[in-house]
């Protein structure tokens, strides 16, 4: 949803009743970061999940749907309160570009 600012956004309110209005849908706030070219601020409610620090799917789908609608260029900073992500499109592709960082490897029982 294209908003105005999207930290003033109340995710605490608003993102139940979205989640729950489709059936279990994320909602994302995309607003153009003020004074910054190529660059939307996302704030994200993720079904079960609630409030999210960031969210790369997200992130990618915003910068695709932000370009669509001409606020940005092909090559999009996504903000987050997580950190900032960046996305570069490529026709149909939204290609999350970044570090990958090892975190853990697990192994689980099966049965």
């Amino acid at each position: 949803m294209l908003v105005d600012d999207a930290w003033a956004v109340d995710l605490a309110r608003l993102g139940p009743q979205f989640e729950h209005a489709g059936g279990g849908l994320n909602v994302e706030f995309i607003a153009p970061t003020p004074g910054a070219a190529d660059a939307i601020d996302l704030a994200v409610w993720e079904r079960g999940v609630g409030i999210t620090e960031a969210c790369g799917s997200g992130a990618a789908a915003a910068a695709f749907v932000a370009h669509h609608w001409g606020l940005v260029g092909a090559d999009v900073t996504v903000h987050m309160p997580g950190g900032a992500a960046r996305v570069v499109l490529d026709g149909a592709d939204a290609i999350l570009v970044g570090p990958s960082v090892f975190i853990a490897e697990v192994e689980l029982a099966r049965g």
